[in-house]
């Protein structure tokens, strides 16, 4: 943990973390507890918990599952010419809550089901899965993955404690060939990514993915060098950050997520507005990585996306 102040009075707090102790959560809750004892607490008002054994399953005989990119599996996904260039770019996308809002409002009526509903994060990672695979210009026989990460703390029977701050999250991987990813609608694709959210939190599905974890393990089972497929989504606005860090001069006016670059490359996160940016009340920033020229047509396949452009 490092803290470093500026002239002007302002500050920044970094944290570096290993992802094999605690997720996002267990930050917030370690973050959280710091700013209480700054306040003058004689200790947090939730105590820590180590409740690893109730996620860890007895390892079996059967074979891990793999997801398309690891081991046998790799030749499977598709590839980019684009990502042998060493000219890559970190941007934030700044979206709007006004571009969410008319992007909701017509998949609901495309859709036709006036009772659904899709959240912002559904919305924006078929946008981003959808104009990465353009913008990279991948095979259209082979698979593109979209990987999302869902944290299962609330759902399961028994619940963690409130002090647990350890991984309590699983992965779900939807497959779809490039075409088809180029092919279908934007709300078909919403469709897809909105049925395997709700898989996540099956205690079933939970349970075999606890198990799958184990068998993975013992396997040393890992994902191959090439990765052009795969898209890894992650939302972070909603790990209770902003407004548990007030050390004395009120809440933070920005957040960032910074992950090593080749994590990077494959990663996506959508990010709270800066509160020092009011037009951006209620939108989201996409942070994303790509080659510099990828980068270029990203950005113009989801503008028009966002500008509802294209027929759905």
């Amino acid at each position: 943990m490092q803290v470093t102040k500026f002239p002007c009075g302002g500050f920044t707090i970094g944290l570096s973390l290993l992802h094999a102790l605690c997720d996002g959560f267990g930050v917030a809750r370690f973050v959280h507890s710091l700013a209480e004892l700054a306040g003058a607490k004689s200790e947090p008002s939730v105590l820590p918990v180590w409740q690893r054994e109730r996620l860890v399953r007895e390892i079996d005989n059967e074979p891990a599952k793999l997801p398309c990119g690891v081991g046998s599996r790799a030749s499977l996904l598709a590839t980019s010419p684009y990502m042998s260039s060493n000219d890559w770019v970190t941007e934030i996308i700044s979206i709007k809550d006004g571009n969410i809002k008319m992007l909701k409002d017509t998949l609901v009526k495309d859709c036709e089901m006036p009772k659904e509903t899709f959240t912002t994060y559904e919305i924006l990672s078929s946008c981003i899965w959808k104009s990465r695979s353009r913008a990279l210009n991948l095979d259209l026989d082979k698979i593109s993955v979209l990987c999302i990460v869902v944290g299962i703390g609330h759902v399961l029977d028994p619940p963690l404690s409130a002090g647990y701050y350890g991984n309590s999250v699983v992965d779900v991987y939807i497959e779809l060939t490039a075409r088809e990813l180029h092919e279908l609608s934007i709300s078909d694709i919403v469709k897809i990514v909105k049925g395997a959210k709700k898989k996540a939190y099956d205690k079933r599905y939970i349970k075999e993915e606890i198990i799958n974890i184990e068998r993975m393990i013992k396997e040393d089972a890992k994902s191959d060098p090439v990765v052009d497929g795969l898209l890894v989504m992650t939302d972070v606005r909603n790990i209770r950050l902003f407004g548990s860090m007030d050390f004395g001069w009120n809440d933070p006016v920005n957040m960032r997520f910074l992950t090593f670059q080749e994590s990077a490359r494959n990663m996506v996160m959508i990010l709270g507005p800066s509160k020092l940016d009011p037009e951006m009340e209620g939108g989201v920033r996409v942070v994303m990585t790509l080659p510099r020229d990828a980068m270029v047509k990203f950005k113009q396949e989801m503008d028009a996306l966002l500008q509802l452009r294209p027929r759905f």
